[in-house]
């Protein structure tokens, strides 16, 4: 067995006598050595594991519409604030929304479908009009929210009084227009502006700071009864759209 001692034998010596040593074995004690030294290591492995976990968060996958909105621009209004930069004037840019969805409190969770190649706006007591916005370049971070009714074109209807308030809605990421109802649409944060509409007029609310690469989300309503106003344009004419200004 291995923790019995073996025997060395020297058949000759010097004295012609044959001599027996004995020599103890040291396996059994170098496996018991290893055996408490591993069950020490995995001893301290399991408690580094346990502090590991209950001090340091634990990061679960995200879905991709819980992720922040990447800046393009980051940093970019640095070049701006140095003097050795010379300050290049541009021209104010429409901001036409890339997302239009219409909601109704007859049917609250209805989603009533619109035409991806026109531009509608649709405005009733129970039916309202959400327009979402993608903010362009940098710098252009000063905005102004437009309405605009056409005289000339025969598809605008405007029936008197027609009183329209504009809400800016809190929502910072982008919808899907065809997934919103009245018990999905984003909440309201505040009153933009009010306007009383007639045609052939363009209707300028007030400005507002609008950071680079932001999604700016507004609601307009009737604000008195018996109000309603139906536009079909091509997209390029909408009748909301914003106004992009410089701001450095």
């Amino acid at each position: 067995m291995a923790d019995q001692p073996y025997e060395l034998f020297i058949p000759h010596s010097r004295s012609g006598n044959v001599q027996e040593i004995i020599v103890p074995s040291t396996a059994g004690f170098t496996f018991r050595l290893s055996s408490l030294l591993l069950a020490f290591l995995t001893i301290i492995d399991a408690l580094l594991f346990t502090y590991l976990i209950a001090h340091y968060p634990v990061y679960a996958e995200l879905a991709v519409d819980d992720l922040g909105n990447h800046d393009t621009f980051a940093k970019f209004s640095r070049l701006y604030q140095g003097k050795l930069s010379p300050k290049t004037i541009y021209e104010p840019i429409k901001n036409y929304p890339q997302s239009l969805a219409h909601i109704s409190s007859m049917g609250l969770d209805m989603v009533v479908a619109s035409a991806d190649d026109q531009h509608h706006l649709r405005v009733s007591e129970h039916i309202s009009t959400i327009a979402q916005f993608h903010v362009l370049d940098s710098g252009m971070e000063n905005c102004t929210f437009m309405l605009l009714f056409d005289e000339a074109t025969t598809t605008d209807t405007i029936r008197p009084p027609m009183a329209l308030d504009a809400w800016k809605l809190h929502m910072d990421k982008e919808i899907t227009s065809s997934q919103i109802s009245w018990d999905t649409k984003p909440p309201r944060d505040y009153l933009v502006g009010s306007i009383t509409a007639e045609a052939g007029v363009t209707y300028q609310l007030p400005g507002f700071a609008c950071p680079s690469g932001s999604y700016q989300t507004f609601e307009v309503t009737c604000s008195q009864p018996h109000c309603g106003v139906t536009t079909t344009t091509r997209w390029e004419d909408g009748r909301l759209y914003l106004v992009q200004s410089q701001a450095v």
